[in-house]
């Protein structure tokens, strides 16, 4: 493969990793006071999401998706993100806060 070539494939594969990131849908998901915001949260189907985790405290909170084996522990005042795979239309996920697992909830909705 002559060079010329090389070097346009690399570019384009560059445009279409960061094309790629700029379409990822971003939510954000806060831990404050042993509750989540928002507690409801709709995402799109047939595409990957980048979910922010906050914890406003007070004191560490653990973001969990059982399901999907996501577990993020963080400290008061951390942030951290995690990316999920695409999902169809219906499919319901439950966010929770392990530390409070009874009051810190949000219900995710694809569609």
């Amino acid at each position: 493969m002559n060079t010329r070539r090389l070097g346009v494939m690399v570019m384009l594969t560059a445009f279409v990793a960061v094309a790629s990131a700029a379409e990822t849908p971003v939510f954000t998901v806060i831990a404050k006071g042993g509750h989540l915001i928002p507690d409801k949260l709709v995402i799109p189907a047939g595409q990957r999401v980048k979910l922010i985790f906050q914890n406003q405290g007070p004191g560490p909170e653990e973001f969990e998706i059982a399901e999907m084996r996501i577990e993020k522990v963080l400290a008061e005042g951390a942030e951290s993100f995690a990316v999920l795979p695409p999902r169809k239309s219906g499919d319901r996920i439950r966010l929770f806060g392990d530390f409070h697992p009874d009051s810190a909830v949000c219900n995710i909705t694809v569609q």
